[in-house]
């Protein structure tokens, strides 16, 4: 009886694990980002914030734009509903008055509007809010 349990606990831990395997449609992780440097603590620039969409669609699947965070979708389009905004990993004004983030590959991700602005400009690592499974 014993060994049937411990078999069943396999099993489930394996299913579990292929279940997220299958949820996690996004492959770009955050990171820990980078610090330091010329261009710590300045503003992204349109190519830089440009580079890093294009890096986010050519790291994922579905050559989407997904939040490095929670994992949705972001349209590129201004103004909608968890729109793209480029997000320094390490902030370019942290909020604990360390080394500031700069906007290296590391450092410039996707993420969408709710994950960036939730995240602030707190350090790494961030918890994103739970989000419900692709349709």
């Amino acid at each position: 009886m014993a060994g049937q349990i411990i078999g069943a606990i396999a099993i489930t831990a394996s299913v579990a694990v292929s279940a997220y395997a299958l949820y996690k449609w996004y492959n770009e992780e955050a990171g820990e980002g980078s610090t330091g440097g010329e261009s710590a603590g300045r503003p992204a620039t349109k190519g830089e914030r440009q580079a890093a969409r294009d890096r986010n669609r050519a790291a994922n699947e579905d050559g989407e734009l997904h939040c490095v965070y929670c994992g949705q979708v972001t349209p590129e389009t201004p103004g909608e509903p968890n729109s793209s905004q480029i997000d320094h990993v390490q902030p370019r004004n942290p909020r604990d008055g360390g080394a500031r983030g700069n906007n290296t590959p590391e450092n410039l991700k996707n993420s969408c509007a709710q994950c960036n602005g939730r995240k602030s400009n707190t350090r790494p690592p961030y918890t994103p809010p739970p989000q419900p499974p692709p349709r």
